[in-house]
């Protein structure tokens, strides 16, 4: 009897003691672009607002980002493609994706359609300012050379 005490006295010590560092572990950039797997984002504003394409039309509204953990991502257009707008919508795509000037800014490669790998791009779709990166939003930022237009992108988790 008491051996079993003194067991779970020590057991109950032991699981009353914590390290100091618990809940201070800072979740990288990659897990929190991509999770431990993959992650889907859905763009939810930008500014300024695309008047002829604004992010909260239908067209936009079902398209998603999947970054993976391993350095890719797939684009999915979603359901709807066309609306009443003059807006068109990309073909999905699955390319890579890579941080670069230490983590500061994303690039994005599309490098072919979904599906149909014949059909290659091999294009850099973007590599801008990646201005904040949380577990559940992320922002990206470039100032359009020609106009000096700051562009923000807000996408958030799914």
């Amino acid at each position: 009897m008491k051996k079993a005490l003194v067991f779970f006295c020590v057991v109950g010590l032991l699981a009353g003691c914590s390290n100091d560092d618990e809940g201070n572990e800072s979740i990288s950039n990659l897990e929190l672009l991509a999770g431990k797997v993959s992650k889907v984002w859905n763009v939810t504003s930008e500014t300024p607002v695309d008047e002829e394409c604004p992010v909260d039309s239908p067209r936009n509204l079902d398209n998603s980002w999947t970054f993976f953990n391993d350095g890719s991502f797939l684009y999915d257009h979603g359901t709807v493609t066309e609306d009443e707008s003059e807006c068109g919508d990309l073909v999905n795509l699955t390319g890579t994706w890579e941080f670069t000037s230490n983590e500061t800014k994303l690039k994005v490669i599309a490098l072919y359609e979904t599906g149909n790998p014949a059909n290659e791009f091999d294009d850099v779709l973007f590599e801008v300012d990646l201005v904040e990166l949380t577990e559940n939003q992320f922002k990206l930022s470039e100032i359009d050379q020609d106009t000096q237009i700051k562009y923000v992108i807000t996408f958030n988790t799914k």
